[in-house]
């Protein structure tokens, strides 16, 4: 280990740990094969002990052959000379080799010794006793010196039985006659089965002994890769028994669970986490020993909650051990999908319910809805909220909408489900249990409660509002439809001078009649050219060049003077005339942006109603072919609502126009649906974030954070980001230095009349700046 350096973390080389385990093998097999030695020399010394008791015996039969009592003497020597000689042959190099080998060659030794016996014997007792005594101890040392060596040949063994058996059988048969023909040849067969058990299990021995040192080292091995992984990686291991009690934790493990190892030791796993469904799926796997993978489940310890995720395997092993696997801490990565869930399903601004969350619980509510068991549905819009917007700003606005979030909660209480759909918009469903008049008067207490005057940096508020109901299954049978009569009783109640409540009955068809009259009011009103197109600058966040405009339309009524957008284009889109106000904005703006330099786009917004039937894509390839504008100087906006509504025809179409170099913008990120999951399926080229997201960065507020993850994300997914609404210096320099891309709000410039905008862009250049007007 080398020295910390400016008392940074040691240094570690890497190499070090796998050569000392090389050398710790090697000497193992060293120790091994020591041990073999020295096993053979002790083997080798039985088997000369084994040859003094086989002279003894020949020693014997001599003085019964001769009856001469000299022959001790020279049956000593020999015996002493066979002894050492074969003690000096186990400290030979050939005798170094396998166990087995060398019991084998013993073995033959030893057969080899009994023939000679016999023989000298049989033919040598008219010999003298020296020369007897000397020839058969050569020949017996020759013949177990010989019988050792031939154990390194193929069938060693058994041939050196049939070569020293043919000698025994010969010397049977010539004393004995038959008889010793058939003992010798029996006694040779055995020796000879003897003999080829013994190699074969030398064979199998070896091969045994080979795999389990191969296995060893194998084992070696996996276990230091192992501690190596532990000790430079973020996961850790873990064992369990079959109770799945966790066996040898390790020290990491232990230090993620901030307590000693001994302390886990024999510890079921599944108390590690807290009770719920992957809990009971892991004690699952654990019973039945079946492998998993990624299995997420919360910690139970510390105060901090942490998510682990668990993958593991069963395995066999003498040690008791069931399964192993290894542990990752995903805390990060399970609370980022947390906060991307709830700005998803929630509302950043008030922390409501979003129109997701609320459209998958009223689809329940409302199909489980019977004439024992309503279900009530309330639209509540703020009355003039676009005017408190407009004359005391957007925080203004916004401390209105947090502050009437609150109050209908109060006023539902756990009875119901608030929600905030989407501008000043609120929907109550009180899914079970509702009554017509306990709906009314939920209605007259929504409407008291939340007049009460709302104080905001020295202002004094008075907020009304406007509520439509509507009770299922009286008035609908469908969620859908139940939407739609609250909806148009929601409208009657801002006909009849708003800040009222009103039930939805069979007459306000009358009014939707009217409404299709201003319909038509409509389409007279583009063929006499009352609709005007305003242009709102888009410029980049740190130069605050200009980018590109986006396109709003206005109508301007001879009588009724400026008709406010949010008035007429949902009668618009309920009709059916979007489509053909629709085209006209499109090739409008692409007319006048063929104009401007190449470097200025156009962004016109698209509507749902546009999309619903096949035209939409024809109309903007002809646009295209007859202003020929460049495709990518077009960026169409698309709500989340314009996907959650469209076919897979409908998108196919969009993707076609993509594919052409249309560029694509997903406008009001996050304000109502599930944006991410169509950041993953439709390949947008830019993300606008919404207004409600931005207002109180400046003041460092929970937004702030959201904003910035946003912008990361998006950045990680190669699109550009624009933010709207910028009205104050702080939110621009907060969007500066987060990275933001494009920015558009009052704080660069309001919408543009036509002869503005041109203005705007003859002025516009490299090193021009924006004029910042309120």
């Amino acid at each position: 280990m080398l020295a910390k350096p400016n008392g940074s973390r040691p240094v570690r080389n890497r190499t070090l740990p796998s050569e000392a385990k090389k050398t710790a093998r090697s000497e193992k097999r060293a120790d091994l094969l020591g041990a073999h030695v020295a096993a053979h020399r002790e083997l080798v010394k039985q088997a000369a002990m084994n040859f003094l008791l086989g002279w003894l015996l020949l020693y014997g039969m001599l003085i019964w052959a001769s009856g001469e009592t000299e022959l001790p003497l020279y049956a000593a020597g020999a015996s002493a000379a066979g002894v050492l000689t074969l003690c000096a042959l186990s400290r030979l190099k050939a005798f170094g080799g396998t166990t087995p080998q060398l019991i084998v060659g013993i073995l033959a030794s030893l057969i080899g010794m009994v023939p000679i016996f016999v023989l000298g014997f049989l033919y040598l007792p008219g010999a003298a006793p020296m020369a007897q005594t000397a020839l058969t101890g050569t020949l017996a040392l020759a013949l177990a010196f010989g019988s050792a060596l031939m154990r390194h040949l193929p069938g060693g063994p058994s041939l050196n039985v049939l070569l020293l058996g043919s000698i025994f059988v010969a010397s049977l048969g010539e004393a004995f006659g038959p008889v010793g023909w058939s003992v010798g040849g029996a006694t040779i067969f055995l020796a000879w089965q003897f003999a080829g058990v013994v190699d074969r299990s030398r064979k199998g021995l070896a091969e045994r002994m080979e795999r389990e040192q191969s296995l060893e080292e194998t084992s070696q091995s996996v276990q230091a890769l192992l501690s190596e992984f532990e000790e430079h990686g973020s996961d850790w291991l873990f064992a369990v028994d079959e109770r799945g009690q966790i066996r040898k934790p390790t020290r990491r493990f232990a230090e993620a669970m901030g307590c000693d190892p001994s302390e886990l030791d024999g510890r079921r796993l599944c108390e590690l986490f807290e009770p719920g469904d992957m809990r009971r799926e892991l004690i699952n796997h654990l019973s039945q020993r079946t492998a998993f993978r990624r299995l997420r489940l919360p910690v139970a310890a510390g105060k901090e909650q942490r998510f682990w995720s668990l993958s593991a395997r069963p395995v066999s092993e003498a040690s008791g051990i069931a399964m192993r696997g290894v542990m990752t801490d995903v805390t990060t990565e399970a609370q980022a999908e947390a906060r991307v869930h709830r700005m998803a399903h929630y509302d950043a601004l008030t922390d409501l319910p979003n129109r997701l969350s609320f459209t998958e619980q009223a689809e329940i509510a409302v199909s489980g809805a019977t004439a024992t068991n309503r279900c009530g549905l309330l639209f509540v819009d703020l009355d003039h909220f676009k005017a408190v917007n407009d004359v005391y700003g957007h925080r203004a606005g916004d401390v209105l909408l947090q502050t009437t979030a609150e109050r209908l909660k109060q006023v539902v209480s756990s009875s119901g489900l608030v929600a905030r759909l989407g501008g000043d918009e609120f929907a109550i469903l009180i899914p079970s249990g509702a009554s017509p008049a306990g709906v009314e008067e939920l209605a007259e207490r929504i409407a008291t409660t939340v007049s009460d005057v709302v104080r905001h940096d020295g202002l004094a508020l008075e907020p009304t509002v406007s509520i439509g109901l509507a009770i299922a299954p009286d008035d609908a049978t469908g969620l859908k439809e139940l939407l739609h009569q609250a909806d148009m009783a929601l409208y009657a109640s801002k006909q009849d001078g708003r800040n009222c409540w009103r039930r939805f009955d069979r007459q306000m068809d009358e009014t939707a009649q009217s409404r299709r009259a201003l319909a038509t009011e409509m389409k007279a009103a583009l063929k006499r050219g009352e609709f005007r197109l305003f242009y709102q600058p888009i410029v980049h966040a740190k130069t605050l060049e200009l980018r590109g405009f986006e396109t709003l339309v206005r109508w301007i009524h001879p009588t009724r003077g400026f008709v406010s957008p949010g008035d007429f284009i949902p009668i618009a889109e309920e009709s059916g005339f979007i489509r053909d106000l629709g085209a006209w904005i499109l090739e409008t703006a692409m007319e006048e942006a063929a104009t401007w330099p190449d470097h200025i786009n156009i962004a016109v917004n698209v509507s749902p109603m546009q999309l619903r039937g096949s035209e939409f894509e024809r109309t903007v390839t002809d646009a295209l072919a007859s202003t020929r504008l460049a495709p990518t100087r077009l960026e169409l906006e698309i709500t989340e609502s314009v996907l959650l509504e469209q076919s897979d025809s409908g998108i196919a179409s969009l993707k076609r126009l993509r594919t052409r170099g249309v560029r694509f913008s997903l406008d009001d990120f996050g304000t109502g649906f599930s944006s991410l999951s169509y950041l993953r399926t439709f390949p947008f080229n830019k993300v606008k974030i919404d207004r409600s997201f931005v207002n109180d960065m400046g003041d460092g507020g929970s937004c702030y954070a959201i904003v910035k993850a946003v912008l990361s994300l998006a950045r990680d997914m190669g699109m550009v980001t624009v933010a709207e609404g910028i009205e104050l210096p702080g939110q621009l320099a907060a969007l500066q230095q987060m990275g933001c891309d494009q920015i558009q709000g009052f704080l660069i410039s309001k919408p543009l009349p036509l002869e503005d905008a041109r203005e705007q862009v003859a002025q516009a250049s490299d090193t021009y700046r924006l004029p910042r007007t309120a």
